[in-house]
């Protein structure tokens, strides 16, 4: 494997499956290659200076690799926080969160010999007290502060960027994700149907379609409201054939947004401003 074909989220597969074109020797066992060639692709893994999507069956160590993967990051890291490990559920967050106190913690109680560990279970531990190492420098205290280790949810992490900038979402601080969302979906259909007597919704078209939902219907507004409750609730089914979304279209807010504040950071510095473009990069990144 070169180094090229590891850039710009290269794709690892664990076990890997060895190339046909290379050249295996007779008294060389295939497993005891493969063995070889997967050592490879976790140790690549764990370079952070690249971005890597790897790719494995169930129970071939993608949670040990990715526990490793985080602990490298905080060996360089000046704070835990600026280490994000996402995942889908709380159970995943929640185990994830727990092999790294039990690797640190392991740290701090473990002998000196490495050597009778298993080859990934002696990597983790390393990687252990190089973080718990800086843990002591930086004065992190993560055994007393285990929530400063930021393992979350997609939802959390999307929640937590909303509550950062409540005036830009329009997100209250007490906004959060709810498992039972049967009364906001209760709430929207009721809204929406309420549309009909806005002279805005009039105006627009909107109460024109809500009118034509109701005739349809027999003006059942009981059976309405039940039927777009139902809708929102399923929303993964349909929303995709709902007026051509993609991803441009759903990431051209977000690029409006971003370059309305650089015109505004150009306005704020006037024409002098490129003087400090090259200071103003290096403080972006």
């Amino acid at each position: 494997m070169s180094d090229k074909s590891l850039r710009n989220d290269a794709q690892l597969v664990l076990p890997l499956q060895i190339d046909a074109s290379r050249e295996i020797s007779q008294d060389v066992p295939r497993d005891a290659a493969m063995m070889d060639a997967d050592a490879a692709a976790r140790a690549s893994a764990l370079d952070t200076g690249d971005s890597f999507i790897v790719r494995a069956p169930a129970g071939s160590g993608k949670t040990e690799l990715l526990t490793q993967r985080v602990l490298a990051l905080l060996t360089r890291a000046d704070t835990p926080e600026e280490v994000v490990a996402i995942t889908f559920t709380r159970k995943a967050a929640a185990e994830m969160k727990d092999r790294l106190l039990e690797a640190l913690a392991s740290a701090t109680a473990a002998g000196d010999d490495v050597q009778s560990q298993k080859p990934h279970h002696a990597r983790t531990l390393q990687l252990a007290r190089q973080v718990a190492s800086r843990d002591r420098e930086l004065g992190w205290e993560l055994a007393a502060n285990p929530a400063r280790l930021r393992v979350q949810t997609i939802d959390a992490l999307a929640l937590w960027l909303a509550r950062q900038l409540p005036i830009t979402t329009r997100f209250a601080a007490i906004t959060q994700v709810t498992e039972r969302a049967e009364p906001l979906y209760d709430a929207a259909a009721h809204t929406t149907l309420a549309l009909i007597d806005s002279s805005e919704a009039q105006d627009s078209g909107v109460a024109r379609h809500v009118a034509r939902l109701l005739t349809h219907l027999d003006n059942d507004w009981p059976r309405a409201h039940r039927l777009l409750s139902v809708m929102l609730a399923r929303r993964d089914q349909w929303l995709r054939h709902v007026g051509h979304l993609d991803r441009a279209a759903l990431e051209a807010p977000m690029q409006d947004e971003c370059s309305l504040q650089i015109e505004r950071v150009c306005e704020a510095f006037g024409p002098s401003g490129g003087a400090h473009a090259d200071e103003l990069v290096a403080l972006a990144r």
